[in-house]
């Protein structure tokens, strides 16, 4: 009935969309045929089956490198400068965030 997975958000955390989307997963996981044969898979699997092979890592490399470069070259220094704000003010709110909110329930 989808207990683990509403036990493990925050509330507030996912969109109702979400939610149940999270919660069909895991009891596809947890009581299907194709979900047995995923979680053996997962109990067996070893770090080093999860890596892929060299030649195959380079590759991966060389493209996810040059789609960020297309993705960079794209932006007007206008958004770029927006972007770099942005990610200063969620690593701020990230590290000072918490104690705000910490100070203000008491």
């Amino acid at each position: 009935d989808g207990v683990a997975a509403r036990a493990a958000m925050a509330p507030g955390a996912m969109d109702k969309h979400m939610q149940e989307s999270v919660n069909r997963l895991v009891q596809e996981l947890v009581g299907s045929s194709s979900g047995s044969a995923l979680r053996r898979i997962l109990v067996r699997a070893r770090p080093e089956s999860l890596v892929p092979p060299a030649a195959v890592r380079a590759t991966i490399v060389r493209a996810a490198r040059a789609s960020f470069a297309r993705s960079v070259a794209a932006l007007s220094p206008r958004q770029m400068a927006s972007l770099v704000f942005k990610a200063v003010k969620r690593v701020f709110a990230g590290i000072f965030g918490g104690r705000r909110r910490g100070k203000a329930g008491a």
